[in-house]
């Protein structure tokens, strides 16, 4: 009889913002990121398919609970924490994905071929190493930055949800507990 809702929220509140953290480690250090880039990503997937199974869930659970203003606010904070979430787990592996890929990628030869004045021609950077990469950096950045706050948002206002008092003077929590549903 015990709501999943409850027990899944803690994994998008732990691994989502452990993830952030460690995003934001990775895109300053180019040491961390060959070290903890992929643990990183990995705490973003868990963190990111938590939020979903959260999510999915707490959408279950709404018929057994009041339907107050403070639930309803939640379940739309739970819905966008959702989504951000996923979107930082998209961006930090598309990001490490695309580091990946170009350190894979064979560099241009660096001949020895002079110009007529005697100096040798410097190989331009590949538009995605000059431009994706730290467009990816940013995109990391921001999208750890919104999941973070969405997940505590949303955290912050399933509680108040929960622990403020119902028209019938019992909390959501009580209503759980005693075994009655909606708004009866």
């Amino acid at each position: 009889g015990l709501p999943a809702h409850p027990l899944l929220v803690h994994i998008p509140v732990v691994m989502v913002p452990l993830a952030a953290v460690g995003a934001l480690a990775i895109v300053v250090s180019k040491k961390l990121r060959a070290r903890l880039g992929w643990l990183v990503a990995l705490f973003a997937i868990v963190g990111g398919f938590g939020a979903a199974l959260a999510a999915n869930a707490g959408e279950g659970l709404r018929d057994r609970v009041p339907r107050t203003a403070n639930m309803v606010h939640h379940a739309q904070l739970g819905e966008t924490a959702r989504n951000f979430s996923l979107l930082f787990m998209l961006v930090v592996v598309g990001f490490l994905g695309l580091e990946w890929l170009l350190a894979k990628r064979p560099t241009s030869a660096q001949g020895s071929d002079s110009t007529a004045s005697g100096s040798a021609d410097a190989p331009s950077k590949p538009f995605l190493v000059k431009w994706g990469i730290p467009a990816a950096m940013v995109a990391t950045v921001l999208t750890a930055g919104a999941a973070m706050w969405t997940i505590i948002d949303a955290g912050h206002s399933g509680a108040k949800a929960t622990w403020s008092r119902t028209g019938n003077g019992g909390t959501v929590s009580d209503t759980i507990a005693a075994g009655h549903g909606g708004d009866d």
